[in-house]
């Protein structure tokens, strides 16, 4: 039940050295109680509601008694594309760059919670591994819904290299000519 827009929060992080975090629980997190900037924006477009029942479809150990799904069960994106989690981080990151101020030196540090569960791809991304074949690994015998599972998580990755894209275009374009670092990891 932690509020990650709150001022107590905002001197915790420039403690840490941050001069300004702009933050999402990820994970759908917020559907536990965690105030973050995505369930203000869809608090703001009246869609809060929508986007919870939806994440509750899958169980989830930090919010056993909601949910029926595992984890690892695909259930592509209903909302509109722009709430999807990995577009809101990305377009929240744009709105960042469109005010850098670009006579200092930036640090940006942008934190996808995708490609992981819950598996809830955009349609269109989905659509690319539509016909691909999942053997079960290992030879296990077959589990209803991996196949689905992992086409969905490529479809994961998918819409954060599009989205990454987008924000090394953007600040391409609101830095032209300044040296840049990127590093692109994953846990």
């Amino acid at each position: 039940d932690s509020d990650l827009t709150s001022a107590a929060h905002a001197r915790y992080m420039a403690g840490l050295g941050w001069d300004e975090t702009l933050e999402t629980a990820g994970g759908d997190l917020f559907r536990t109680g965690i105030v973050d900037h995505y369930s203000h924006a869809l608090v703001g477009e009246a869609r809060l509601g929508e986007v919870l029942a939806y994440a509750r479809r899958w169980r989830y150990f930090m919010d056993p008694a909601s949910g029926s799904d595992p984890a690892f069960t695909c259930h592509p994106w209903t909302s509109p594309e722009h709430l999807h989690p990995t577009e809101f981080l990305a377009g929240l990151t744009a709105n960042w760059l469109e005010r850098l101020d670009t006579s200092r030196p930036l640090f940006l540090q942008v934190g996808f919670c995708a490609p992981h569960s819950p598996i809830n791809p955009l349609p269109r991304h989905l659509v690319a591994y539509a016909g691909d074949r999942e053997p079960d690994p290992r030879a296990a015998p077959p589990t209803p819904g991996l196949a689905a599972a992992r086409q969905g998580y490529r479809a994961l990755f998918t819409h954060v290299d599009e989205a990454v894209g987008r924000l090394v275009a953007d600040l391409a374009r609101c830095r032209p000519g300044r040296r840049t670092i990127f590093i692109y990891t994953a846990d």
